[in-house]
């Protein structure tokens, strides 16, 4: 018969032998998707194939969404999703003025929940295009845009924090237009407020679906 500290050290060895890979996928399958897609990745138990299932027939902005909110606040080195879905992109030299943006979801409060939860932005209408070569170029185009009329023009966090680190890197930027709605739920042009994305690292154009371009026109 086997003696309590033997049972003891039996039982701590089960424990730290390593599980199957399907054992493990068994009990990440009990998690939200998010939280099991992220540790499943941390835990080198899924690879790309893996990983490429479960986001299977999604549209391309839809799995750059889902890629964003499954790899939000991972370093962008380590952004393999998001990496992979941002190759989808039109290239900056081919996007137009009129062009439909995807930009990262937001944290919005849930005051049921009293939780963040992460919230897909709709698609913005790109009305400018600009390069900045450093940071005075981007802080005097700020300057000028401030007393606008019509729109404030305000930057991108994104982009703040690449000129805080380098003062001379250059940024493809573009110019879309956030539209606000009134208080009888239709919208206002003077309360349009257009904000300048840093293009192709987070933000990009993507081929629509046509049920995304719908209800892209279900705000017009």
């Amino acid at each position: 018969m086997k003696t309590f500290k033997e049972f003891v050290n039996e039982s701590v060895r089960d424990f730290l032998k390593p599980k199957p890979k399907d054992e493990i996928k068994e009990i990440l399958n009990r998690l939200p998707e998010r939280e099991r897609i992220v540790k499943g990745i941390k835990m080198d138990v899924y690879d790309d194939s893996d990983v490429d299932e479960m986001l299977g027939g999604l549209s391309p902005r839809e799995y750059y969404i889902r890629s964003m909110m499954i790899e939000r606040g991972l370093p962008v080195e380590k952004r393999r999703l998001v990496t992979k879905a941002m190759s989808l992109i039109k290239p900056y030299k081919k996007v137009k003025i009129g062009d439909l943006l995807t930009v990262p979801p937001v944290n919005k409060t849930n005051f049921l929940l009293n939780s963040e939860v992460e919230t897909p932005q709709p698609l913005l209408q790109i009305v400018k295009k600009i390069t900045f070569f450093n940071r005075e170029e981007f802080n005097n185009f700020i300057l000028e845009h401030r007393d606008s009329t019509f729109d404030d023009v305000i930057a991108d966090d994104t982009i703040r924090r690449i000129y805080q680190a380098n003062s001379w890197k250059k940024v493809n930027c573009v110019i879309a237009v956030l539209r606000n709605r009134n208080q009888y739920g239709s919208f206002e042009r003077k309360k349009n407020t257009q904000i300048i994305y840093d293009y192709g690292i987070t933000t990009g154009v993507f081929r629509y679906t046509k049920e995304e371009l719908d209800e892209y026109e279900k705000g017009h």
